[in-house]
C-alpha cells in the first residue's frame, strides 16, 4: 500500500510540476507542444520591434488553426488561410503545417522554414503489446496477423506471456526506468510545422529566437 501511494505521489509530482506539457505519462494523452508558447513569445518580439504592438501579419493553415487561433488572439494581423495561398506572399510570417506544406512551398522561394512541433502524444506501442485486443486493427496490439487465435483463452495467455517477461533483468530495467524515470523505449508522437520567415526579417528573427544581441 505505501509502495502504491509512494509510486501515485511521484507521479503526479513530476505531471504537476515537471512535465505538465510533455507527454511521457499515458494520462497525457495529446498535448500542445511546448514549442508553440516559445514560437508566439518571439513573434510578440518580433512585431513589437517592427510594428510597436502585435499588428505584424501573421498567416496560418487550416491544420494549425487549433492551437493557433487561440495562441495568436492578440495579433491583429493574423490571418486564416485554407489552404495554399493563390499568389506569392508578403506577410513577415507563414505558419503551415507540414501535412500541407507542399501546397505552399512552391510560393516561398524568399522565405526561410524552421521546424516546429504543434502536437505530440503518448507512444502507444509502450501499453498495446500488453494483451490480445481483437476488437482493434492488427498490430495495434499483440495480436499480430488477422489468423491469430483470439478467444478468452489466448487472451489471458498473450497477458501472462507479458508478464513472465519480467522475469528478464533487462525488461525488469526497462520498467523500472519507465516507472521510475518516464524513459521511454519508444519516441513520443509527433505532429509537426515550419514557420516560414521572410529572409529579409530572418536576422531579427534569430536574434530574438537565439538571444543574440
Amino acid at each position: 500500500m505505501i509502495g502504491l501511494l509512494s509510486l501515485q505521489i511521484h507521479a503526479g509530482f513530476r505531471m504537476t510540476y515537471l512535465q505538465g506539457d510533455v507527454p511521457v505519462d499515458m494520462l497525457i494523452y495529446t498535448q500542445t507542444s511546448p514549442d508553440v508558447p516559445m514560437l508566439v513569445h518571439d513573434l510578440g518580439e518580433m512585431s513589437a520591434l517592427m510594428n510597436g504592438d502585435k499588428s505584424m501579419e501573421v498567416v496560418y493553415d487550416s491544420k494549425v488553426a487549433w492551437p493557433m487561433q487561440w495562441y495568436l488572439r492578440d495579433f491583429s494581423g493574423k490571418r486564416y488561410t485554407p489552404s495554399g495561398l493563390g499568389a506569392p506572399p508578403t506577410a513577415p510570417v507563414l505558419i503551415v503545417s507540414d501535412e500541407l506544406n507542399s501546397q505552399f512551398e512552391s510560393y516561398l522561394s524568399g522565405y526561410t522554414a524552421t521546424d516546429y512541433v504543434l502536437r505530440w502524444w503518448f507512444p502507444e506501442d509502450v501499453y498495446r503489446g500488453f494483451a490480445i485486443a481483437p476488437e482493434i486493427p492488427v498490430g495495434r496490439s499483440a495480436l499480430t496477423s488477422a489468423s491469430q487465435d483470439t478467444g478468452p483463452l489466448d487472451i489471458l495467455d498473450s497477458i501472462l506471456s507479458t508478464i513472465s517477461g519480467q522475469t528478464s533483468a533487462e525488461n525488469q530495467q526497462e520498467l523500472f526506468r519507465l516507472l521510475e524515470y518516464r524513459d521511454l523505449p519508444s519516441p513520443n508522437g509527433q505532429y509537426g510545422f515550419k514557420v516560414y520567415i521572410r529572409n529579409d526579417l530572418l536576422p531579427m528573427f534569430n536574434s530574438i529566437r537565439y538571444g543574440s544581441d
